[in-house]
């Protein structure tokens, strides 16, 4: 009931003095006053620089560090591919050569094999080696090598001379020799037994070595087409030919390991096959040398081979047979160790590991074979590690700790910067804007200027002191809430600046700051000190107060004083004098000195109205003062007034 009620969110409250309405914007209608904002807009530019700098910082180490974790893992990774593709061609080439020599080398000794019969045969006549004298041939031929399970002497049958033929190969195997499956002992006979309409036999005669071999010998080729047809295209042509895949006589029942027999005809000449013709290749035609390759030996049985066992998992395809559309018939081996044969029984079955897969034609005769290998597991986690996953990690985290750095770089570089903008704020709250501008960006000890042309006001409530004393605290700073709450605004909307409060005593001044002269800072204040005075009296009259007023021009000395607690403040005589004037004056009244005088006498604004007696003021004696009211007379001078507020 002791004041006007006020809306809180229109002013703010600090421990340094008392609450103050916030700043408002510069009024158009005042080109000169001094706007205060609550976020200096530099400072927040600054700010925002910086966080901003810190922030790209941030982007900019996870993305080196990401990238560069990437490419190190990707060179890391290339490196030992690059490692391990050296090392796999190393034994696929160690693969190739073993299998193509092995090839070679059986096809060169049959045909050697075949010439040395034909030689035999030239010497002693028509009839065949004996057991001796074949493995001779064939040890001196060098006819059994690596990867070659047995060679064989095929001699032509005729239905004519099938019976002489029995009889001296029952006297070549005595029957004590051949045992079945029930541990009796058979004589040698023919398996299977010619047909009648077979007009020629091509029997397993001789074979080398005979201790692996035993259940080939007496064995009709001629019984199976297939083999049939390669004979005869080897007697034909006169060339060496090869059979599709065929599960080897000699071979365990039921064991899956495939072979092939590569087949060479032997005549009864010395001419060289091709220089014959058909008709006299059939004529002459006396047999074969028949060798027998067991696929799973190809592979040379040294350090060599065993690298390659080791290290990679090999197939291998009769192309010929995938090119008659028999592909699913076209597996000759398949490395065990890889899983079932059965899952690799087309070459599209095989796929790549680590990228990495050998596919290559190989001419065997008269067939194709398709060599594919692929390293094996083993081989691969040689040189496959960790360590590029290893430096991925180890940078990554780096990366992570370097940016949690930086982030808290930033979040204490934010801190900083808020605990520097609300000092801002307190100082712009507590000082002029241009000083605390030169307090927080200039970092100055100590400020003091001289001001030639400052205006000081000070307003007093007379009557206070026993005012005050009939009421409880509360109701006594509403009171001064409200009436210095007036005064902040309109020091705002003029463009004074507040100095300070003591008690009930408020004092202003402008002039401080910018270029003015004393008239215009003196008319600038005496509109100040008008406004206040009409709207005071407008709060105060119903607690039956009053305020007086002095205000007096000149030099003064403006700085800020303390250090924990800063304080801004003027001195000087002008100074003192508004002070004398204020104590001296009227409740109600504007009373000013010698000085404002002689500027502003002769403004149609304001009128002056002498004190009937002179007023004593400390340190100055008996002086002549004015009082100060608004001219009357002058629709101008309101109609400034009122546009100036």
């Amino acid at each position: 009931i002791f004041f006007r009620p006020l809306k809180m969110e229109d002013y703010e409250c600090d421990n340094a003095g008392p609450p103050r309405p916030i700043q408002r914007q510069e009024s158009p209608a005042s080109p000169s006053h001094t706007t205060i904002h609550n976020e200096p807009p530099n400072e927040r530019k600054k700010f925002w620089n910086r966080s901003m700098v810190l922030r790209l910082w941030i982007v900019i180490i996870l993305l080196l560090g990401c990238s560069s974790a990437i490419v190190i893992c990707v060179v890391l990774q290339q490196g030992e591919h690059g490692r391990m593709a050296v090392g796999y061609k190393r034994e696929e080439n160690l693969l190739l050569n073993s299998v193509k020599s092995r090839i070679a080398c059986s096809l060169k000794n049959a045909r050697t094999l075949a010439a040395a019969l034909t030689l035999h045969q030239s010497r002693h006549g028509t009839p065949p080696p004996s057991r001796m004298e074949f493995a001779q041939l064939v040890k001196l031929g060098n006819a059994i090598v690596d990867g070659v399970y047995g060679i064989s002497w095929i001699p032509r049958v005729l239905p004519q001379t099938y019976a002489a033929f029995l009889e001296e190969a029952r006297t070549q195997y005595p029957g004590n020799q051949f045992q079945n499956s029930n541990g009796s002992y058979l004589p040698f006979d023919i398996k299977p037994p010619p047909g009648p309409d077979d007009s020629e036999y091509m029997i397993v005669y001789l074979i080398q070595p005979e201790e692996r071999n035993w259940g080939a010998i007496g064995f009709n080729l001629f019984s199976n087409p297939a083999r049939k047809n390669a004979m005869e295209k080897a007697r034909d042509q006169g060339i060496s030919t090869v059979t599709a895949r065929i599960v080897l006589q000699q071979e365990r029942e039921g064991d899956d390991n495939y072979g092939v027999l590569y087949i060479t005809p032997v005549y009864d000449s010395l001419v060289p096959p091709v220089k014959l013709n058909n008709e006299s290749r059939r004529l002459l035609h006396n047999g074969y040398v028949n060798g027998v390759i067991r696929i799973e030996d190809f592979i040379r049985r040294d350090e060599d081979s065993e690298s390659v066992e080791q290290n990679l998992e090999w197939f291998l395809y009769d192309e010929t047979a995938v090119q008659e559309g028999q592909s699913l018939n076209s597996l000759l081996y398949a490395d065990k160790r890889a899983g079932p044969q059965a899952a690799f029984a087309e070459p599209q079955n095989v796929e790549n590991r680590e990228n990495l897969l050998t596919s290559v034609v190989i001419d065997v005769a008269d067939r194709e074979w398709r060599l594919m290998a692929r390293p094996r597991q083993i081989f691969v986690d040689q040189f496959l590690s960790y360590v590029p996953i290893i430096w991925l990690l180890v940078i990554l985290v780096v990366t992570i700790l370097v940016s949690i750095a930086v982030m808290l770089v930033l979040h204490q570089t934010h801190l900083d910067e808020q605990i520097q903008l609300e000092r801002s704020k307190l100082l712009d709250r507590l000082l002029p804007k241009q000083i605390s501008d030169h307090i927080t960006h200039r970092r100055v000890s100590l400020i003091a200027e001289f001001r030639p042309a400052c205006c000081t006001m000070f307003m007093d409530v007379e009557g206070f002191t026993a005012f005050q004393a009939t009421l409880p605290p509360r109701a006594v700073l509403g009171v001064l809430r409200s009436l210095f709450s007036i005064l902040d605004e309109l020091c705002a909307d003029y463009g004074v600046e507040k100095i300070k409060t003591v008690g009930d005593c408020y004092m202003a001044a402008n002039g401080l700051f910018g270029a003015k002269t004393l008239d215009k800072n003196g008319t600038q204040m005496l509109r100040f000190a008008l406004k206040v005075l009409s709207r005071c009296q407008a709060v105060l009259g119903e607690h039956k107060l009053n305020v007086r007023f002095g205000v007096n021009g000149g030099e003064a000395i403006c700085g800020v004083l303390g250090g924990a607690k800063p304080h801004f403040d003027i001195w000087g005589d002008s100074v003192n004098v508004a002070s004398r004037l204020e104590s001296t004056g009227v409740a109600g009244k504007i009373q000013v000195g010698q000085t404002m005088y002689d500027q502003l006498w002769m403004s149609n604004e304001f009128r002056f109205t002498p004190r009937e007696n002179k007023v004593h003021l400390k340190g100055k004696g008996d002086v002549q003062t004015w009082f100060v009211t608004k001219h009357r007379g002058s629709a101008m001078s309101e109609a400034l007034s009122e546009s100036w507020v």
